[in-house]
């Protein structure tokens, strides 16, 4: 079982890894039957490549997920991946360091609703 544990591990970190780092068998826990699989993933960070591209800067960050994948259904039923608890620390990236993408916002306010936004669209597109 160790070998097939090892192997869906690996996958999960490949198809995750543009969004999360840390995804090891240290950090997975996995009970692999025959029907279903269901891994909990605690303790990964949200990758600071993933939140750059909305000009902000991770400062930290604090991830669990669980996925459930229908072995024997594969085709017929969805594989789950869940956001337990996520917590994230991030700032807006200096002028500088955002080059040509950062936006031009006036007052504090703003800048605030931009990074809910931005936060739902990530959180969105973590989803899809």
């Amino acid at each position: 079982m160790s070998m097939l544990r090892n192997w869906v591990i690996g996958k999960l970190s490949a198809a995750l890894s543009d969004y999360l780092e840390g995804v090891t068998p240290e950090t997975v826990t996995a009970s692999l039957s025959r029907d279903t699989g269901e891994l909990d993933l605690r303790q990964a960070r949200v990758s600071p490549t993933a939140l750059a591209r909305y000009g902000l800067e991770l400062v930290d960050s604090d991830i669990e997920v669980s996925v459930r994948i229908p072995w024997r259904a594969l085709q017929k039923e969805p594989t789950v991946l869940e956001v337990r608890r996520l917590k994230l620390d991030v700032r807006m990236r200096p002028p500088q360091a955002a080059g040509a993408s950062e936006l031009s916002l006036g007052s504090v306010g703003a800048k605030e609703r931009e990074i809910e936004r931005l936060m739902e669209e990530f959180v969105r597109g973590a989803d899809g």
